[in-house]
């Protein structure tokens, strides 16, 4: 027996021959300064210094010091095989696309033997898949063909009908009707030549007012039994309302405050993250890139800003000392990934005279057989409308080409996508 416990033990044969309420009383103070005692001395969480991304990188990218930095991250959410130093990775190149904060791996970077493979000209990515399905599909030496568009990506004579699109590569897919996915202003922009839009010129798309973008940050932290009761959904105001507003849409700043919309699927379906965390982001609304803001250098200070508040303010209690990932996404992403005309999150800005038949039309008023789908169309923004504005366009091509609408479903056609993430030179 140890001395430590030789002096409990005298301590409560003597405490036997009290009486019972001041045994008791004693008993609940010793067990208080035990309990802050072990709260005291229980420091922040093991860690280990690993290697990061320092900014956004596109796969494919070669290596250099300004690409990485060391941080220190918690043992316990450590990714597979995580790199100690920068020595291993400067002067490769990655595999896939990795959002800053990103930690780096071996299996981030692509293996030597087929860097050393690819001809002149040539990038190697990982492609991910959507499902087993597809993946079926792939066998060991498959070839994968990804086709970008190029600037002038619309094949057409005079008077200009959509006969199909040409890649950056040159080369050209005919197709009976061509539907882009892409954001509005970038479709007509930088896919239809000016020469032959009547409707949808230059100044028009520019005159637009464009929806606001996001910041959006993915984080993920260690659950804890006093956790206040959150919501799956959640949206939290900040202190102004209208005047928050118009420092997003017309002042075009960033503003000291902001509101955040903040979603934690795990409270729904614990098996998204790992047993004992919770998966989350939370969404805060800012100004698209006609604000100017770099945010290169305002990113870093505003994610903390968030997470600080989250913390401070018992939405999620000690979260800083909990949060075992990071990462975000800014305006720049929108603009420069998804190819969103000055990084708008939502299309064009949903006001009244850019609502209903005013919002950017389904069907090409300037090029025949060409049709737009997605959030900067009728009807707009939000995953419903986008899921109706699909079965508007499906019916426009129906109505147009004579095709029984009961037929659309399903039916394969030759029918060219087109898709702005990469595709513009």
């Amino acid at each position: 027996m140890t001395s430590a416990h030789a002096r409990c033990t005298a301590a409560l044969y003597a405490l036997a021959g009290w009486p019972r309420w001041l045994a008791a009383g004693l008993c609940l103070i010793a067990a208080t300064v035990a309990a802050l005692g072990s709260a005291t001395r229980s420091g922040p969480p093991p860690s280990s210094t690993i290697v990061v991304a320092a900014r956004d990188l596109p796969a494919g990218h070669l290596l250099v010091p300004a690409d990485l930095r060391m941080v220190r991250w918690p043992d316990s959410a450590l990714p597979r095989d995580p790199m100690p130093s920068q020595a291993g990775a400067i002067g490769q190149r990655t595999a896939q696309q990795l959002f800053r904060g990103e930690p780096m791996s071996s299996a981030a970077l692509l293996d030597p033997a087929v860097v050393s493979a690819l001809a002149a000209g040539q990038v190697a990515a990982s492609v991910t898949l959507a499902g087993r399905d597809q993946g079926a599909l792939v066998h060991r030496g498959a070839v994968i063909d990804l086709y970008p568009a190029s600037d002038q990506g619309l094949v057409g004579g005079s008077p200009l009908p959509a006969t199909g699109v040409t890649l950056a590569s040159g080369r050209s897919i005919d197709a009976d009707v061509v539907v882009s996915n892409a954001d509005y202003a970038n479709t007509y922009l930088r896919l239809v030549d000016p020469a032959h839009r009547r409707i949808n010129r230059d100044a028009v798309i520019k005159f637009r007012k464009q929806s606001m973008s996001l910041v959006v940050i993915y984080f993920g932290y260690a659950k804890r039994s006093d956790d206040p009761e959150l919501r799956h959904h959640n949206i939290i105001l900040g202190p102004r309302y209208e005047e928050l507003l118009t420092d997003i849409f017309e002042r075009k700043i960033l503003a000291a405050d902001f509101s955040q919309y903040l979603h934690i699927p795990t409270l729904t379906d614990a098996s998204l993250a790992p047993p004992g965390h919770h998966a989350a982001y939370t969404l805060i609304p800012v100004p698209n890139t006609q604000s100017g803001i770099d945010w290169d250098k305002a990113s870093d200070g505003f994610a903390d800003k968030v997470i600080t508040f989250l913390d401070e303010r018992g939405y999620i209690p000690d979260l800083r000392q909990r949060i075992v990932y990071r990462s975000f996404i800014t305006p720049d992403y929108f603009e420069k990934t998804l190819g969103s005309y000055a990084g708008n999150g939502f299309g064009v800005e949903p006001r009244l005279t850019q609502t209903a038949f005013f919002r950017p039309h389904n069907r090409s008023e300037d090029v025949t057989n060409l049709y737009l789908v997605g959030q900067g169309t009728q009807p707009g923004g939000g995953t419903p409308s986008v899921m109706m504005s699909a079965k508007m366009t499906a019916r426009e091509i129906a109505r147009d080409f004579a095709i029984d609408l009961n037929s659309v479903v399903g039916t394969v056609g030759t029918v060219g996508m087109v898709g702005m993430v990469g595709s513009a030179r």
